[in-house]
């Protein structure tokens, strides 16, 4: 599926740096060949090209990190420099214990700074993603200029062989959350979802980072469900993933779609109709 690059990147001429520093907290690690888990990134095996301003050097740099040890007030930070935030501190980011079916026993991690042998090169890694975030459940709604959430999205054109339809998102009590782009192969898999106009089944969401804002393409009335000024609201936002998870590998979930939502609705607890609460968690993930 194709998504328009315009509801995924970050602000024009936002620096590298200050994005992955200040608006992300994943740490990812990938499966290899081997099935063990392994860094995505491994600073101790990637140089830092001095000769890029910091604002381009991507994770963390030498200079910052040189900084950080030299002054004890320093907020606490992660291998990437990343400042931990006061709700993540005391949450597992590197340690697993969810298996796979072909490797049901233990979780073996390759160490950080080590390097593959020559074997281990000539193996692929595996589609498989594993990491930690934040989980919560939000209902689905079919785009429909009846529905009470203000003025219809515009629609844009996208390529590919698969058309994504846009939806929208709300919380247990019904209030806007956010919108959503969905493959229309998945409406088959949703059981019926995408028709229906009351949806009574939340879905699964995964906060990836912060999102700058809303895209009048996205949501044409976003600043409505913040007290802000329009051009002062920026990144109260999450990019979120859907997920359903894959009845062939067990415990392992795929991506079904992609969109923004409100950080205040995604972090809030309530409690669904049918009595199931509404909370957000901090959870282990397998991505396939």
């Amino acid at each position: 599926m194709a998504y328009n690059p315009r509801f995924t990147e970050g602000p024009e001429n936002k620096p590298l740096n200050e994005w992955l520093t200040t608006h992300t907290w994943i740490t990812w690690y990938i499966r290899d060949g081997q099935g063990n888990l392994r860094l995505v990134w491994d600073p101790k095996l990637h140089e830092v090209n001095t000769k890029l301003k910091l604002r381009w050097q991507g994770y963390g740099s030498r200079r910052r990190e040189t900084s950080a040890h030299g002054n004890s007030e320093q907020p606490l930070t992660d291998r990437y420099l990343r400042e931990i935030r006061d709700e993540c501190h005391n949450l597992p980011r590197d340690e697993f214990k969810e298996t796979m079916p072909k490797y049901p026993y233990q979780v073996r991690m390759v160490k950080p700074g080590q390097r593959s042998t020559r074997s281990e090169r000539l193996l692929e890694d595996q589609r498989f993603l594993q990491f930690w975030t934040w989980s919560t459940h939000l209902f689905v709604w079919p785009e429909d200029p009846e529905q009470p959430f203000s003025k219809k999205p515009k629609r844009e054109a996208t390529s590919g062989n698969s058309t994504p339809r846009r939806y929208w998102m709300s919380d247990c009590r019904g209030d806007f959350a956010g919108t959503l782009m969905l493959d229309k192969a998945w409406e088959t898999l949703a059981n019926g979802v995408a028709g229906k106009a009351k949806p009574e089944i939340p879905f699964e969401f995964i906060a990836i980072s912060e999102a700058f804002r809303f895209e009048p393409e996205e949501y044409d009335e976003w600043n409505h469900a913040e007290p802000r000024k329009k051009n002062s609201a920026e990144w109260f936002c999450y990019n979120v993933v859907l997920l359903v998870y894959d009845d062939d590998i067990r415990g392992v979930a795929r991506r079904a779609g992609l969109g923004k939502v409100y950080k205040s609705l995604f972090d809030e607890d309530g409690m669904n109709k049918d009595g199931t609460p509404q909370r957000k968690e901090w959870k282990e993930i397998i991505l396939g």
